[in-house]
């Protein structure tokens, strides 16, 4: 009797389809000494993305430098550490640890939630209207529970889990307290 065969999406094995599946695609067993093969590039998107804000920020900063000014040093500072390197971190953390990687759907509410929140926050910070400011932070703060939500079955224990859930919750308190300092 032949064993039937799960569909392939995206270069992956989908799900088996048991109870409490989230649709997310369970990680094939790596090829000997490599890769899994046909492993999603989704975290690819957030790695790319995060340098070009990295650079950004020290764009902004090296155009600042001949008059710098407090909203300039903020900005730049804010593109390189939450734009940016957070953007690496989270996007190429979860790749990393999740037991499940997440479904296309998963990662583009993710990439759109990061960056249009981060988008809010600067453009509130920098024009002083404190409602985009708001809702720019909200929209960061589900960004980040996003985050965590695709990586929920990781296993607790692990120091990188670990430290990637100190991160997502050290953003998600920085998130209000800058709210505050901002006005």
């Amino acid at each position: 009797m032949r064993t039937p065969r799960l569909p392939i999406v995206d270069g992956q094995q989908a799900g088996t389809g048991c109870p409490g599946e989230e649709g997310g695609t369970v990680r094939p067993t790596p090829a000997k000494g490599g890769e899994p093969p046909g492993k999603p590039r989704s975290w690819v998107v957030f790695v790319v993305v995060g340098a070009v804000l990295v650079l950004a920020g020290g764009f902004v900063a090296a155009a600042g430098g001949e008059a710098p000014s407090r909203h300039l040093s903020w900005a730049s500072a804010y593109l390189v550490l939450v734009c940016g390197s957070a953007q690496v971190l989270l996007g190429g953390g979860q790749a990393l640890l999740a037991r499940r990687l997440p479904g296309p759907s998963l990662v583009a509410a993710q990439f759109a939630a990061f960056n249009l929140g981060n988008a809010g926050v600067l453009a509130g910070t920098l024009s002083g209207v404190t409602g985009v400011l708001y809702a720019g932070s909200a929209v960061l703060v589900v960004a980040l529970g996003l985050f965590a939500w695709a990586t929920r079955e990781a296993v607790a224990r692990h120091r990188l889990v670990i430290a990637y859930r100190a991160a997502l919750v050290v953003l998600a308190v920085s998130v209000p307290v800058g709210g505050a300092l901002a006005r």
